[in-house]
C-alpha cells in the first residue's frame, strides 16, 4: 500500500519537525520514499467505489496512456496500453 510517498516531507509533518524536533524520528534518509514520492501515480481508491466508477477510472487511465504513448519518441513506446493489461477485477 501506498500513502503519499514520503510523509515526513509533507506539510504538517514538516510543520512539527520544525515545532518539535523530537516529535519523531527517520531510520534512513528515507531516499527511497523521496523517489516513491516523486515517480508515482497515487490513485485515491475507497471501498465504495463502484464497478462503474472503476471502469471511469480505468477508461481515463487508458486515454492518458494512449495519448502520452503517442507523443513519445519511438525509443519509449514499450508503454503497455493493451486493453488485457488494465482489466478490473
Amino acid at each position: 500500500m501506498l500513502f503519499g510517498g514520503n510523509l515526513v516531507r509533507q506539510p504538517a509533518l514538516v510543520s512539527l519537525r520544525k515545532r518539535r524536533p523530537q516529535a519523531f524520528r527517520t531510520v534512513s534518509d528515507l531516499a527511497g520514499a523521496d523517489q516513491i514520492m516523486n515517480e508515482a501515480v497515487f490513485i485515491g481508491v475507497y471501498p465504495g467505489l463502484t464497478s462503474a466508477m472503476m471502469d471511469y477510472m480505468v477508461e481515463t487511465i487508458q486515454h492518458f496512456c494512449k495519448k502520452s504513448a503517442a507523443n513519445l519518441p519511438t525509443t519509449h513506446t514499450e508503454v503497455n496500453c493493451s486493453e488485457s493489461s488494465w482489466e478490473t477485477p
